[in-house]
């Protein structure tokens, strides 16, 4: 019995040693990995979603580690092809023709793909959704094959919010992959790093500088200025191995002016540079980066399109190459036509990062212009919004006046006021800075109840979207005074600090509100008579020395005739 034992042990000491060496094959159970695809293996696909993800890393199908944030909610389809079987080298060579494909939203929708008169039909598997860490996972028994996968913003729930967030592009991958680590074997568990950029668009307003300007859109009439700072998508999003204006195939911008002011003109630029724009309404252009629409839709308010040509897209793109803080910057000249009885104008704007994000929230494939041919059609409209920016607002108000007696306080008919803006913004209202050039409006006459209302004034406290400390100040001149009474000696400085309309006209004097200037007017000389000859008391010496000259001469006439006489005899 110990004898057995013995041998036992010993052939199972050999066993072993003549394995390690690999002179015996291995059972079942020790079997090593197989050059051979299993069809009945389970396979097991990783999708890690962040945004701006670390690039650099390789792009082999294994596990990598990455920086971002990961980004939760985020759906990705992932569809089979039904017709090719990566078991066998007759499917690799057929999935091979499809390696250098551009996916489209279309062909996605329809369910195949054609490629050299060969449709390849594919079905939609399953969906699966990235979780707090980012991370989505596809498993599927027996499942080897080729597989589409296209990320599905638009029914995804993420944060940051899914409209503002450029898709990956929708792409192949084989399951399982020849393991790049070991050669000799087939990796089914794969992991994937499809990046997205959250995408925006932020929108600031001149309508208000210091300085010798002072105010630019003090009021109706006059212009503000609109800026928009878009971001750039510059990754290999078509998978060509370069990157360029092709992965973007879009970029639009737009802005909805309102009904209350009237764009005069557009310029944009990228990174500092300027590029060429090109009215879209004229006809054709010349080397144009960009066509434009500064009209449209105008029975609606203004709306300012535009959109980028094929070199405007590789010159954005390589602008964001070189330097990775480059934005598109889009800024809008637009005059003031009229204001709301409210004060407030707003606007907002909008972009369209890529035709990637555009099909990724359910629009449909978009054509982009060459540098001499302007788009046959306006840009899309808002039935499928771009990525908005945040509103800016630009505020204006009345300010009424008051003229009245300063001894009676009765109200003071046919006063003559001017308004003029205080450039030194001093609140002194210097008498030389009362010129034309300076002046807002014409000159507005009181009414019978004393009031002279000037309307839609730029608030002195809130100017370029921003409430503001340093106050713009205005100031009232009288041009003309009622008659009996004096003008002002000064101009009165005035600011306007309430937005919208002047609702209450009604007025006691000396209980003025924030939207109210009482003005009093002192009667001329105070009402007091100045000595005037003439009067009564002067008429009365002028008879006495009537009579006084006219005794005079009587009594030299009597004299002269009594001398004649006495010469006579």
């Amino acid at each position: 019995m110990r004898m057995k034992s013995l041998r036992m042990a010993a052939a199972a000491f050999a066993a072993v040693a003549l394995a390690g060496l690999g002179l015996i094959a291995p059972t079942s159970a020790m079997a090593l990995p197989s050059p051979i695809i299993d069809p009945t293996a389970t396979v097991t696909l990783n999708i890690a979603k962040f945004l701006d993800n670390t690039t650099g890393q390789p792009n082999n199908g294994t596990q990598q580690t990455v920086s971002g944030t990961p980004l939760e909610g985020v759906d990705f389809d992932v569809y089979k092809f039904t017709t090719i079987d990566l078991t066998t080298n007759a499917g690799w060579a057929a999935s091979i023709v499809l390696q250098d494909h551009t996916l489209t939203a279309g062909e996605i929708a329809d369910g195949f793909v054609t490629v050299n008169s060969v449709n390849y039909p594919f079905t939609l598997v399953t969906t699966v959704t990235t979780d707090a860490a980012g991370l989505a996972t596809f498993t599927q028994a027996a499942g080897a094959g080729l597989y589409l996968v296209n990320e599905n913003l638009g029914t995804s729930t993420t944060t940051p919010d899914a409209s503002t967030i450029t898709p990956s592009a929708p792409f192949l991958v084989t399951l399982p992959m020849t393991d790049p680590v070991n050669l000799t074997s087939w990796m089914y568990d794969v992991y994937v790093y499809p990046k997205n950029q959250a995408d925006s668009i932020l929108k600031t307003v001149t309508d208000g500088n210091l300085g010798t300007t002072n105010q630019n859109a003090y009021t109706v009439g006059q212009n503000l200025t609109y800026h928009l700072a878009s971001t750039i998508q510059a990754t290999d999003s078509n998978g060509d191995g370069s990157i360029n204006g092709a992965d973007l195939s879009y970029y639009y911008v737009g802005d909805n002016l309102s009904t209350y002011v009237d764009a005069q003109s557009v310029t944009v630029s990228v990174g500092g540079t300027p590029l060429i724009g090109c009215d879209a309404t004229a006809g054709a252009g010349t080397d144009c980066d960009y066509y434009y629409w500064l009209d449209y839709a105008a029975a609606a308010g203004d709306e300012v399109k535009i959109i980028m040509s094929t070199s405007g897209l590789d010159k954005i793109v390589a602008a964001k190459v070189f330097d990775a803080a480059a934005v598109v910057t889009t800024d809008i000249v637009a005059t003031v036509t009229s204001v709301p009885s409210t004060g407030i104008i707003p606007n907002k704007g909008e972009f369209i990062p890529s035709e990637g994000w555009w099909i990724g929230q359910g629009g449909t494939d978009l054509t982009t212009p060459g540098t001499t041919t302007p788009p046959t059609t306006v840009p899309p409209t808002t039935t499928t919004p771009g990525i908005p920016s945040n509103e800016v607002v630009s505020k204006y108000g009345d300010m009424q006046f008051i003229k009245y007696d300063a001894k009676t306080s009765a109200p003071l008919t046919g006063a003559e006021f001017t308004v003029y803006r205080d450039l030194n913004n001093d609140d002194a209202c210097a008498p030389a800075e009362m010129i034309l050039a300076n002046q807002i409006g014409s000159p507005v006459t009181t009414d019978a109840s004393g009031a002279v209302l000037f309307t839609d004034l730029q608030l002195s406290n809130f100017y370029n979207n921003a409430t503001q400390t340093d106050l713009h100040y205005y100031c009232l001149v009288e041009t003309k005074a009622p008659v009996g009474y004096n003008l002002n000696a000064q101009p009165i400085p005035f600011t306007v600090t309430v937005e919208g309309d002047v609702t209450n006209l009604a007025y006691t004097v000396g209980t003025a509100d924030a939207q109210e200037v009482q003005v009093a007017n002192e009667p001329s000389n105070l009402g007091n008579n100045l000595p005037l000859t003439g009067g009564a008391g002067v008429a009365a010496v002028s008879i006495v020395g009537l009579l006084l000259v006219g005794g005079g001469l009587g009594y030299y006439l009597v004299g002269a005739r009594r001398r004649e006489i006495e010469q006579d005899v």
